[in-house]
């Protein structure tokens, strides 16, 4: 096996990727997006349906970010949790930079873009 990058081989690996792990992408997005709008909904009915301020919101959006980057950080890499997946992830014909790479941009670029975007819509249609 080659051990430099090769776009071809990455995007073979991110297609593999997406294939086995859509559901589980999906069922959390849907997850969060429901656990998120009933929090926001159970502070706003204990606020007395009053808007929050911006800074309750700003705290709010910091507190969820770091709690649901701990979550969705803390499942890289599920290829090593047991003795067969580790074979079998290790036996994938891509370089060790590419299946870095590819949790890196699965893991931390997808959270810090998507996270505040379904904040704020969630936000959103719960205030309205």
């Amino acid at each position: 096996m080659n051990n430099t990058f090769n776009i071809h081989r990455f995007g073979a690996l991110i297609r593999q990727g997406v294939i086995h792990d859509y559901k589980m992408y999906l069922v959390s997005l849907i997850g969060f997006c429901g656990s998120l709008f009933i929090v926001l909904f159970v502070i706003h009915v204990f606020n007395g349906t009053i808007n929050f301020r911006e800074s309750n919101v700003e705290a709010l959006y910091m507190f969820v970010f770091f709690i649901a980057g701990l979550l969705h950080a803390g499942h890289a890499f599920a290829g090593f949790r047991s003795k067969e997946k580790s074979i079998a992830y290790l036996m994938n014909p891509a370089s060790r930079v590419e299946k870095f790479l590819w949790e890196y941009l699965c893991r931390i670029v997808a959270l810090i873009l998507i996270i505040p975007v379904i904040f704020w819509l969630v936000y959103n249609m719960e205030c309205l």
